[in-house]
């Protein structure tokens, strides 16, 4: 049996400047959870405030990057999870990102707790100095 399903956010962390961590996830339908950790930007997006309507080409979509698919991390399944939040900061100076599953009190899923070291984007290069 095949089941379709569609990403669903379960969480949004204000990053920095207009940058938000997203994460989505979806059921199969066999308590197989398939989640996706993203980046988005809005700095380049329409500000959708005072529009009533959705439609046309000056409409903008903000941006996003994927950071992490749970699939590749851990091929035999993560649970649902139902939490994400900044941790404290490493030694580093890096910041943290905690998310969370728990387990609803079934026998058939785990409580998880994943712990994510936030490395800073590398410097852009600037062609007027090599």
């Amino acid at each position: 049996m095949v089941y379709r399903c569609s990403l669903g956010a379960f969480a949004l962390a204000m990053f920095m400047f207009g940058a938000l961590i997203s994460g989505a996830q979806a059921a199969d339908g066999a308590f197989h959870f398939h989640v996706r950790l993203y980046a988005a930007d809005t700095d380049s997006a329409t500000d959708v405030r005072g529009i009533a309507v959705l439609t046309g080409p000056d409409l903008r979509p903000m941006r996003k990057k994927l950071l992490a698919d749970f699939d590749r991390l851990r091929p035999d399944g993560v649970d649902n999870l139902e939490g994400l939040s900044w941790g404290r900061p490493l030694a580093n100076g890096h910041s943290t990102l905690v998310l969370v599953s728990d387990d609803n009190f079934s026998a058939r899923q785990t409580t998880q707790v994943w712990l994510f070291e936030v490395l800073p984007d590398p410097p852009t290069p600037n062609p007027t100095h090599p």
